[in-house]
């Protein structure tokens, strides 16, 4: 079975800090279930320095998680 991945879309401030409390619920020693993360930082400054790109490769990481395909 392969593992599980989730699209970590990481952020500015106080979104920062609310992803990594549910990250920590997500933790393999509190679900008991192995999980890979792939993270996008979507911060002002990264999205600046990609013009956007990141945006366009976190959408796309989105739909392919969700629909299931690799």
């Amino acid at each position: 079975m392969t593992t599980p991945t989730i699209a970590v879309l990481e952020g500015d401030q106080t979104g920062q800090e609310l992803l990594a409390e549910a990250l920590r619920v997500l933790d393999k020693s509190v679900i008991d279930l192995e999980l890979a993360f792939e993270p996008f930082d979507l911060s002002l400054e990264n999205r600046r320095s990609t013009n956007n790109q990141v945006v366009l490769d976190a959408a796309e990481a989105r739909r392919s998680k969700s629909t299931g395909s690799a």
